[in-house]
């Protein structure tokens, strides 16, 4: 979009004033300062306060431009943020996802795996090329920094499975001892784990809920999972 002169901007109607302001908003935050001068008539013009140059200020007022604007939230901005390399060591844990059928939710497991450390990763079929793109895409990267494999042979994992479902006499994720080595198993977003990968587990743990849904979105509950393993006694990192 085109830079307008403070005169030409006052003509606009309040919407497209905001709309222009966010985009030449989004260009200064970027590293454009030359056009900083012109955004402060900008603001002059709708009669905000000067805003502090600072990132989370400049997000904010973006954020309030892109409202008065009425620009959807999906194309409002976001900033990239700058990884750091880790030197933190996998865990000795091999996480076996069965039947998974949404790419988003192995996408985002790929990104916690990595974000925790925890260990390998297993699908139980081979995916498409057209999958393994929506993957990466949730993953946001994560999938080129862990291990990721495919297999059906949940006896040539590391002992001893652990099951994650909702069954009755499920172990409280609370309450259990996670050892130093295991592999951790994921089932189905609806179903489940099978009655097969279920007849490999040694032990099934689940997540104490409160609520009436006796289920969590399968991400979430990984998300959970993880940060309870992680925080497990000293011991279990030794």
């Amino acid at each position: 979009m085109p830079k307008l002169s403070n005169k030409k901007f006052s003509t606009l109607t309040e919407k497209r004033k905001h709309k222009h302001a966010a985009l030449l908003l989004r260009e200064i935050l970027e590293g454009v300062t030359k056009h900083l001068p012109l955004y402060k008539e900008y603001e002059s013009t709708l009669s905000l306060t000067p805003v502090e140059n600072s990132t989370k200020k400049l997000l904010d007022r973006i954020y309030l431009h892109e409202q008065k604007a009425a620009i959807p939230f999906p194309l409002q901005y976001k900033i990239t943020k700058k990884d750091r390399i880790s030197h933190t060591p996998f865990l000795e844990i091999d996480i076996y996802l069965e039947n998974l059928r949404s790419m988003h939710n192995i996408g985002a497991i790929l990104r916690t795996v990595e974000a925790f450390r925890l260990g390998k990763v297993y699908i139980s079929k081979a995916l498409p090329a057209s999958a393994l793109e929506k993957i990466k895409k949730t993953a946001m990267g994560s999938d080129s920094l862990i291990e990721l494999h495919v297999t059906d042979d949940i006896s040539s994992l590391k002992k001893p499975v652990i099951a994650i479902e909702t069954a009755e006499e499920a172990l409280s994720c609370n309450d259990f001892s996670f050892p130093k080595s295991f592999t951790l198993l994921f089932g189905n977003e609806n179903s489940g784990l099978t009655d097969r990968a279920l007849s490999h587990a040694d032990h099934v743990v689940n997540i104490p809920l409160f609520g009436s849904k006796n289920s969590l979105n399968v991400t979430s509950a990984f998300a959970i999972l993880a940060n309870s393993i992680r925080n497990a006694p000293p011991h279990f990192l030794e």
